[in-house]
């Protein structure tokens, strides 16, 4: 697989990364490390958890943060103020509880010149909602019927298999690198 330089796009994003419940994600940390190492950059990958003191990630980074469940009103407060504190110029969140806030408040991150690696809250909406992923997918000519043999219903489907935190993650991270890179 060829390898492509992208360290004109990205030099200035790594200067320090903070990846947000981390949890087991140690490859996903040393990722991010390595890539700095690589492209000479001077960054830190940071952590952030609910439970940072027994994350395997937190305690491979260059540093953790205990931060609030997403759902706590003081979630974004800490979160800038971990971001402005540390030089934190790029959050890339792991689950699917951040994305609705993080893409909400994207755009007063950006502002302090700190990008928030999500889709415009729309979008995120969309994915999550069962109903307009559906239809979203539909638009794009995704076929995803499954004859009765296999599945009993649709609901049955879209509870089982279209809203399982990973597919959706992955189509909403999927988006996002498409077309914002």
């Amino acid at each position: 697989m060829p390898r492509f330089d992208i360290s004109h796009k990205v030099s200035f994003i790594l200067k320090n990364i903070l990846i947000n419940s981390a949890g087991k994600r140690v490859a996903l940390v040393e990722i991010f490390r390595r890539a700095a190492k690589e492209l000479k950059v001077d960054a830190k990958v940071y952590t952030a958890d609910v439970e940072s003191k027994t994350a395997p990630s937190c305690r491979m980074s260059g540093g953790s943060f205990v931060v609030p469940l997403p759902t706590s009103e003081d979630y974004m407060q800490v979160l800038q103020s971990i971001c402005l504190g540390y030089n934190v110029k790029l959050v890339i969140p792991t689950t699917e509880r951040e994305l609705p806030i993080l893409s909400a408040n994207k755009d007063i991150f950006a502002k302090l010149g700190i990008c928030i690696f999500v889709p415009d809250y729309d979008f995120v909406m969309k994915c999550i909602d069962n109903h307009q992923f559906d239809g979203y997918l539909e638009t794009l000519g995704i076929d995803i019927s499954i004859p009765h043999t296999h599945i009993d219903n649709y609901e049955t489907l879209v509870d089982n298999v279209l809203t399982r935190p990973d597919f959706v993650e992955n189509v909403i991270i999927g988006h996002y690198a498409t077309f914002h890179s």
